[in-house]
């Protein structure tokens, strides 16, 4: 130490050091709350037109029913019918659940991107900018991309189902395969050998306990313990993203046109399940249906899609200069170390 360099001295330039860095770091972070505040504006028309019950009376519209759906990857499995009510309730109550616990974080002092709604604020414009590029593309280029088999329904129920699927879908393409895949190189990670604890190998998580909660956030747990491999992640990511490509056209909604931005779209939200967990991909998702969404059923929406449409390419700039070296480190690093209490 310095001489007359004190201890309280040294303790005052530390808190001057942490400000400074949580100053620069959350610059970007009140840019990304842009992006945050038009997804909750998104929401709350999305829950105003949910809400008007599609223009049909209320007593009508109880007595609708509808066939919750799920997938596992190709598989899809349709639950016993329930009211359209029931589905409209679990998504408002989904969404505002997710969204409010994703508007914590800001006030991290870790770099944005390696927050989930850092993530998520520069990811969902690089999303929507990159499908929009890669279908205007398309169609310049007159490749079909809605399905001959499509069936017009009536735009309520539409965009019920476009703002459902972020759920059902990352559970069958995301949350099930990449969830219990990658617990099994985690779980043998975090298996202390007996020698080390005695004549009984143990686990530094309980390897039932820990599953669940794996599934909901995957990324909390490498982190915390490693477990990580980047192998298993690599294979994994790119065949859930070619099997999510290929159910769109598969299930006839789309042409093979769709293929190609649903792959990249695919493997985004992999990493974003990878990295955090299903708070992060589900709403991804969700950003890119609900834009296409109220584009097509509320035209009062229209002018402030246009002003969502403008902030994301600037987020999509953004996006990109942070999001690549992250996404790049994410491949790269293979969380090998073994963690022992």
């Amino acid at each position: 130490m310095l001489p007359g360099y004190t201890a309280v001295d040294q303790n005052k330039d530390h808190h001057y050091m942490i400000r400074s860095q949580r100053k620069s770091r959350n610059a970007i972070s009140y840019v990304l709350l842009v992006t945050y505040i038009l997804s909750i504006v998104m929401l709350i028309l999305s829950f105003a037109y949910l809400a008007s019950l599609g223009g049909q009376p209320f007593g009508a519209y109880l007595r609708e029913r509808a066939s919750p759906y799920f997938f596992v990857l190709l598989l899809l499995v349709y639950l016993p019918s329930t009211s359209i009510l029931a589905i409209v309730i679990f998504i408002i109550l989904g969404y505002a659940f997710i969204f409010a616990a994703m508007g914590t974080g800001f006030n991290s002092t870790m770099p944005p991107i390696e927050t989930s709604n850092g993530f998520f604020s520069m990811m969902a414009p690089v999303l929507l900018i990159l499908s929009i590029i890669i279908t205007a593309a398309e169609e310049a280029a007159n490749i079909p991309i809605v399905g001959q088999g499509t069936v017009v329904t009536a735009a309520y129920s539409s965009f019920v189902n476009l703002i459902y699927a972020p759920f059902v879908e990352e559970f069958g393409f995301r949350i099930l395969p990449l969830g219990i895949l990658t617990f099994i190189p985690f779980i043998l990670h975090v298996r202390q050998p007996a020698k080390v604890v005695g004549d009984k190998a143990k686990y530094l998580v309980s390897p039932v306990k820990s599953f669940f909660l794996y599934l909901v956030s995957p990324g909390y747990f490498r982190s915390r313990y490693g477990g990580r491999n980047r192998g298993v992640d690599l294979i994994l990511i790119l065949v859930t993203s070619a099997l999510f490509a290929y159910a769109h056209v598969y299930y006839g909604a789309w042409s093979w046109g769709k293929l190609f931005p649903t792959f990249m779209d695919g493997i985004i939200l992999a990493v974003g399940y990878l990295k955090f967990g299903l708070y992060v991909d589900i709403p991804l998702h969700w950003f890119i249906n609900d834009f296409a969404g109220l584009e097509l059923v509320d035209p009062f929406s229209l002018g402030f899609l246009v002003f969502v449409l403008i902030w994301c390419m600037v987020a999509f700039v953004i996006g990109l200069i942070y999001s690549i070296p992250s996404i790049k480190r994410f491949f790269r690093t293979s969380q090998s170390t073994r963690y022992l209490r």
